[in-house]
């Protein structure tokens, strides 16, 4: 007889209201009377009643709030506000915003171990658009595969256009480079001068630095 496989559930989807190991929790800005949020990415919906014009109160009751994934493989989940509108918001900026100042007011935020769904505020760290692109290179989260790679290259076509795409937008310098794609300063100066790779151009692979996560 088989042994039924149990998946491993992750910490953002569990919703007992009891705390994870040393949780921590503080109110959501904007919302502290409704919602908090804590040091390990759970959003809980606190308990109170709504007032409700020309009809019985609603009592909400204390709850861990779901949260999904968008398109990217990021979590959102939704916040009510007073007028009962739901606002969609990015759960690891929402965690971020409460528990990590930003001084230098960085408009991104990095997952440090890579992965998307890890909102544990010790994974988290406020960083600039080009920070959060170089760190999204080396961690795996955006990869280049697109073109051929010739059995002497250890780059493929769809790097070089994205080499020079960058390089071409001035948000990042040679060194950036070589530290996002482990080149030589000979081998990276030979493709920004099109002395190699020559029928490659930055069109060929289309990118934008400037989202915010």
């Amino acid at each position: 007889m088989k042994k039924k496989k149990i998946n491993k559930m992750e910490h953002w989807e569990n919703k007992s209201l009891e705390n994870i190991d040393m949780e921590e929790w503080v109110p959501v800005s904007g919302y502290e009377k409704s919602y908090h949020v804590s040091t390990m990415g759970r959003i809980k919906s606190l308990h109170r009643i709504i007032k409700r014009n020309g009809g019985a109160d609603l009592v909400v009751f204390e709850k861990i709030i779901t949260q999904g994934k968008n398109r990217k493989g990021y979590l959102r989940f939704n916040l009510c506000d007073k007028n009962k509108k739901q606002n969609p918001v990015r759960s690891h900026r929402v965690v971020a915003e409460a528990f990590h100042p930003n001084p230098e007011n960085k408009p991104s935020v990095n997952h440090k171990n890579g992965i998307k769904t890890d909102n544990r505020v010790d994974n988290l760290e406020w960083c600039t658009n080009k920070e959060n692109t170089i760190h999204a290179f080396k961690t795996g989260i955006m990869v280049a595969t697109k073109g051929s790679a010739t059995s002497s290259s250890k780059i493929s076509e769809g790097v070089v256009g994205i080499i020079r795409t960058m390089f071409k937008s001035g948000k990042f310098n040679r060194n950036d480079l070589m530290e996002i794609f482990s080149l030589k300063r000979g081998n990276l100066n030979q493709i920004l001068s099109n002395s190699s790779w020559k029928h490659v151009k930055p069109s060929m692979s289309k990118m934008t630095f400037n989202n915010t996560l």
